[in-house]
């Protein structure tokens, strides 16, 4: 890795740009930055010409969605610390790949409010295996064993101290194969011990609201698709209350872009969630 400012990466400008093209155009920040240096964020991006990240990032949208997951987990993180009250999350960075791959998870334990807690952001590169490639065409995408591909995703797992206090599982994720197929997958929800229909009213009426908003048909849809995700067949029940789920959104039922929706969702996890935990 070499820092940004350097000259062995020099940032996308006036004097190079006539040697690039959109196969050597990248955006990523956290595989060719030193984190020694003091300009160092993962919430900021740049555009590189390095021959060490060209065999690492050649997606079109790596930069502005890592940038998003990143600044999400903060914003969560925030929003629990302080309602919590009585712990903190610690932190730790990974990178395995020669940091291809890399990620941060943040943990909160013993607090108050939640017994444990987890946000993680992982980004991964690698080579489609075959069972993966055979997943990936059974739903209609034309991609091969060993096919290049990227993944990046935020997800939560939240435990309350409280029995009273539901259990909340989250995620937004994004794919994308070095042919340019891309989709979105994500959903959010929520495990009780205890009974309270107006807990349930609301959280349901809440991603409902937010569904809305965007497709009035994605709601049914990605009610019944958590669901049928979460249905337990040795038990012949489903766990928890439900929620949304939805995987390989290229875009949205009525052909809307699907970022916009898939952002909005990410935002609203903790207005979903944290009204129903502080009252219980």
């Amino acid at each position: 890795s070499k820092c940004w400012n350097t000259t062995e990466c020099q940032p996308f400008s006036g004097q190079n740009k006539n040697a690039m093209t959109m196969s050597n155009i990248i955006a990523i920040v956290s595989v060719c930055v030193d984190k020694k240096c003091p300009t160092f964020s993962p919430r900021t991006s740049f555009a590189f010409f390095h021959p060490h990240c060209l065999k690492l990032a050649r997606y079109s949208h790596e930069s502005n969605w890592e940038a998003y997951l990143f600044d999400l987990q903060s914003q969560i993180c925030n929003q629990a610390e302080i309602e919590d009250g009585n712990s903190t999350f610690c932190s730790h960075r990974w990178e395995r790949d020669n940091g291809a791959c890399f990620g941060t998870t943040r943990v909160l334990q013993g607090g108050r409010l939640w017994g444990k807690a987890a946000c993680s952001v992982s980004v991964v590169r690698g080579k489609l295996s075959q069972e993966r490639a055979s997943a990936i065409r059974s739903r209609g995408q034309s991609v091969q064993v060993e096919d290049s591909y990227y993944a990046a995703a935020c997800s939560m797992v939240f435990h309350s101290e409280s029995p009273f206090v539901p259990t909340f599982r989250a995620d937004v994720r994004y794919f994308e194969t070095e042919s340019r197929q891309s989709w979105f997958g994500g959903g959010a929800d929520l495990t009780p011990y205890y009974v309270f229909d107006e807990d349930f009213r609301y959280f349901h009426r809440f991603y409902k609201q937010l569904c809305d908003q965007h497709d009035i048909e994605m709601y049914p849809r990605f009610k019944q698709g958590c669901d049928d995700y979460f249905f337990l067949p040795h038990r012949g029940e489903h766990r928890g209350v439900g929620g949304i789920f939805f995987d390989h959104l290229e875009r949205l039922p009525g052909g809307g872009d699907a970022a916009p929706f898939v952002q909005e969702l990410g935002r609203g996890f903790m207005a979903s969630y944290l009204p129903l935990a502080a009252a219980r």
